[in-house]
């Protein structure tokens, strides 16, 4: 059961003021913020509304005492005594906390694999454009030859 449905099912009749509390001042008194015994005894008549009172009786007395306990001798929760639910809870946002930095690292090392290379120089790219030439030699001209011929 939900506490806005715990809420709904309490009536005046089950608090001596005759005043069911606000849903909000409701969950403050279910997290154990000043937990008064009507509201036990109201939990326990919501929760089982058909139970004969012997039986309800019986099934508040161990409460009743663990009430009292804590009426006369409170003992407080340390930081190292969160309960498992909220240790779970801070467990979970570590490993969420985690996965994001991996993606994050993987992110980054993407964007550095991405990186647009350097476009070539002018020179470089004028290199690259000239005709590629055969690798046997272009037959000399004949007003070179002809010029050796004479000179000789």
């Amino acid at each position: 059961m939900t506490v806005t449905g715990f809420h709904r099912r309490l009536t005046p009749d089950h608090f001596h003021d005759q005043h069911v509390p606000p849903l909000r001042k409701l969950r403050d008194l279910l997290s154990g913020e000043e937990l008064p015994w009507e509201l036990v005894e109201a939990a326990a008549d919501v929760c089982f509304p058909g139970e004969p009172a012997t039986q309800t009786q019986d099934r508040l007395a161990p409460l009743r005492e663990l009430w009292d306990a804590a009426q006369t001798a409170p003992t407080a929760v340390s930081g190292d005594a969160l309960p498992s639910v909220a240790r779970e809870l801070l467990e979970a946002k570590d490993r969420t906390i985690a996965a994001y930095q991996e993606i994050d690292r993987a992110r980054q090392a993407f964007q550095g694999i991405r990186r647009p290379h350097p476009r070539p120089s002018s020179s470089s790219m004028r290199l690259l454009r000239r005709p590629q030439h055969s690798s046997t030699p272009a037959p000399r001209s004949s007003s070179r030859a002809s010029s050796r011929a004479s000179s000789s």
